[in-house]
């Protein structure tokens, strides 16, 4: 494998319309040697450019317009298989069963524990 190759970064996309969160779990992911882009609403992030350069998501639940689960079924639609991690401050059996149903390899309660959120990123993109 060329050098280049071994050492390239990956990169997550995270949304959440939360911008204490958003800062909070992108220093986290930074921290954790990812790259990232951030967005505080879903539609923003379906429209960015960079789309196809995102190795995986990171999104809340409950954004504002459309909730996580819907940007996840919107992204299957197009055909994206992304890996997508959802993470939610409002955590129910309900609503880990939907999101894992709809695509998401996992479905996080916020504060988002480092360890956690490492080994998804390791088994999504690593």
């Amino acid at each position: 494998m060329p050098m280049h190759e071994a050492v390239a970064q990956k990169v997550v996309a995270i949304v959440d319309d939360d911008a204490a969160s958003l800062a909070a779990v992108s220093g986290l992911i930074d921290a954790l040697g990812f790259a990232t882009y951030c967005f505080r609403h879903p539609l923003d992030f379906l429209a960015s450019p960079d789309l196809r350069v995102f190795d995986a998501l990171v999104t809340d639940i409950r954004l504002p317009g459309m909730s996580g689960v819907t940007l996840l079924h919107r992204l299957r639609s197009v055909g994206n298989r992304m890996p997508v991690i959802a993470i939610t401050a409002y955590p129910d059996e309900a609503t880990r069963q939907l999101a894992l149903r709809c695509g998401a390899l996992a479905c996080l309660a916020k504060p988002v524990a480092p360890d956690e959120l490492l080994a998804w990123l390791d088994r999504a993109i690593g």
